[in-house]
């Protein structure tokens, strides 16, 4: 979708500034879903949602991109396509890198605000607007960093930074294991979504920039493969596991993540041509 809107070079700002909006949403959804649940209760709540789906689909067949980013290849099998993005993703330095630590960040990562804060919330004996402030926190540690990008654009080194923020998430996720109270939890969510922010929105600029106009689907599918199976073993494993020391494992393989990224060798970018519709 990025690539139907915007030349290889443009990417970074609108997938930052896409990730601030997906960021807002998550910071107001809760509220607003439970403001409208109150007022038109769960049958007319699902009817709005319903009709939401109903606009999308509209604005979708309105839309006319102005870039024409369909592969000029012929279609095989489906397993076959699929074998052969693997091999290009396998091939590629920087695509099995970047798949590699999205796999990891994701497993032990994501768990963090969803999972293992309430739980040390539950063993600290913090309130639910306590943990929410926890959790809000890390939520606009990343809408901050994802706004800046969105406005300025990202470094030159998007590896390198994203190891960076990778490194800084680990720093804020390790202070959460340990911290005493409600606002050192707070700001240590703070420095981790700000870490996550400076990550995500440098890596997957990188990976798109990255990825062959003829591959795009087929790796962009293997990128929610590789976001989404890890967790299932990771999150029961962080559940099984005492809070403390669930945090700690994700700070410690979120290192990793950020080392791997930071060894990364730089690499010229692809930058396809677009052909005007």
């Amino acid at each position: 979708m990025p690539r139907l809107f915007f030349r290889d070079d443009e990417l970074a700002k609108p997938m930052a500034l896409n990730t601030s909006l997906n960021q807002l949403v998550r910071l107001v959804g809760g509220p607003v879903s439970g403001l409208l649940v109150a007022a038109v209760g769960l049958v007319g709540a699902l009817v709005v949602d319903g009709l939401s789906f109903v606009v999308e689909f509209v604005v979708l067949l309105a839309i006319r991109p102005p870039y024409d980013v369909r592969p000029q290849l012929e279609r095989t099998s489906v397993l076959r396509e699929a074998a052969d993005g693997m091999r290009v993703a396998w091939a590629d330095p920087v695509l099995r890198v970047v798949l590699l630590v999205v796999a990891l960040v994701a497993a032990f990562v994501l768990p963090v605000t969803s999972l293992c804060v309430p739980l040390l919330a539950r063993t600290h004996g913090w309130t639910a607007m306590q943990t929410g402030l926890v959790v809000g926190a890390s939520v606009a540690g990343g809408l901050l960093v994802t706004l800046t990008v969105a406005r300025l654009g990202t470094w030159q080194r998007p590896g390198f930074v994203a190891g960076l923020g990778c490194l800084l998430a680990s720093a804020g996720i390790a202070v959460l294991a340990l911290s005493p109270t409600v606002w050192t939890a707070a700001t240590a969510g703070l420095v981790q979504g700000i870490g996550v922010g400076i990550f995500t929105s440098h890596l997957a600029p990188l990976f798109v920039q990255s990825t062959p106009r003829s591959h795009l689907t087929r790796l962009q599918s293997l990128l929610s493969l590789a976001q989404t199976i890890p967790l299932i073993p990771s999150t029961n494993l962080l559940a099984a596991l005492n809070p403390h020391h669930a945090l700690t494992l994700s700070a410690t393989t979120t290192t990793l993540a950020a080392l791997a990224l930071l060894h990364l060798q730089p690499t010229p970018l692809r930058f396809p041509e677009h052909k005007l519709r």
